[in-house]
């Protein structure tokens, strides 16, 4: 005989859907409330305790979402079916890195995703990276080579002089660049080439500003794609590969950042910080302007690929409030078809301009 007084739970899915469906539009609501009153979505203090747990290579890492609620993750790659790679003598490296997810894809549930939106702007994932084994030798050969189409581009000489004519550079003791992607891809001409021009680009920003004011400039860059042989390659080259998410913690009020449609929200995670002296990426659009719906584009292979709105470093009011305070010089790269670049640098400011939602200093 069953006990009147006992509950029983009966499953029923639409309700569990419906219940889980109210959760969300809540958290979401708190989210934005949040957000319009100034509150970071990527707050340093975050990343710095992000970064400190990695480093110690624990079991477990918690991360604060922005209710100020740890989310505990277990860092167990036992989860992860093992593969071959792809390329000759190549190995496939799992690790756990930062995931970083949008003002966009926070909020917007159905059209960022199928399924309830993104937990925290900071989770934690991994990361399988399938790592070619071609010989320093060959991606050096293949680096030279692609550097060709750097140097006779005419983006070559206008970014350069864009930046040597910028009152601000003057103050520019760092760059640190995002998502430049891996030298070593040697299979992929167009990836490879892209990946080639855009870090000459870097060097070359990092060669002018040493000859402008006569010192030595740090020179960083950030990507998981890296392997041995590009941090190899770059080192040669004075640039430092730095793990995730060291590259948003260099960042500072004498920092140029380089960023070209990088798979990560850059502006965002940038604009929560100390605001830097000049910005290269992607030209921030107005709200009117920005897409809101899976469309198709021509990729490099003149085929149609369908890009989601929410996938490459979107622009967000945060972010459009920030460039009101620079000056922008559209960067047309030309048959490099990086998209479309800008150059943003920071105009004068009182020290006690208000930068990223909170006071800096300014000289």
């Amino acid at each position: 005989m069953t006990d009147p007084n006992l509950h029983v739970h009966h499953y029923n899915p639409a309700v569990d859907r419906a219940r889980a469906a109210a959760l969300a539009k809540q958290r979401i609501k708190r989210l934005v409330d949040a957000y319009a009153q100034g509150r970071p979505l990527f707050p340093r203090a975050v990343l710095e305790d992000v970064d400190r747990q990695l480093s110690a290579a624990p079991a477990v890492v918690t991360i604060e979402d922005f209710e100020g609620v740890r989310k505990e993750y277990k860092l167990d790659k036992s989860r992860v079916r093992p593969r071959k790679s792809q390329y000759p003598r190549g190995r496939v490296k799992v690790v756990w890195r930062p995931a970083y997810h949008s003002y966009e894809q926070l909020v917007h549930d159905a059209e960022a995703r199928c399924g309830p939106p993104y937990p925290a702007p900071i989770t934690l994932g991994l990361y399988v990276q399938d790592v070619p084994s071609y010989p320093l030798r060959q991606v050096a050969s293949e680096f030279e080579h692609h550097r060709g189409a750097w140097e006779a581009s005419g983006a070559s000489s206008t970014l350069i002089a864009a930046l040597a004519a910028a009152p601000v550079a003057r103050r520019i003791t760092k760059i640190v660049a995002f998502g430049l992607g891996s030298l070593s891809r040697l299979g992929c001409p167009d990836t490879t080439r892209a990946a080639v021009t855009q870090h000459c680009a870097l060097v070359a920003m990092a060669a002018a500003l040493r000859d402008l004011h006569g010192r030595g400039v740090a020179c960083y860059a950030q990507d998981p794609a890296y392997t041995d042989v590009d941090a190899d390659i770059l080192a040669r080259l004075g640039v430092g590969v730095v793990d995730d998410p060291r590259g948003f913690l260099a960042v500072d009020e004498r920092t140029l950042v380089f960023a070209v449609s990088p798979d990560v929200p850059v502006k965002q995670i940038v604009v929560d910080g100390p605001w830097p002296a000049a910005m290269v990426w992607n030209t921030v659009l107005p709200e009117a302007r920005q897409m809101r719906e899976w469309s198709p584009i021509e990729g490099p292979d003149g085929l149609l690929v369908t890009v989601s709105p929410f996938c490459t470093d979107p622009d967000s009011l945060r972010v459009r409030d920030m460039v009101q305070h620079y000056d922008e010089a559209p960067f047309h790269t030309g048959r490099l078809q990086w998209g479309r670049l800008s150059m943003y640098t920071r105009r004068r400011v009182s020290r006690s301009a208000r930068m990223g939602g909170i006071k800096a200093s300014v000289e």
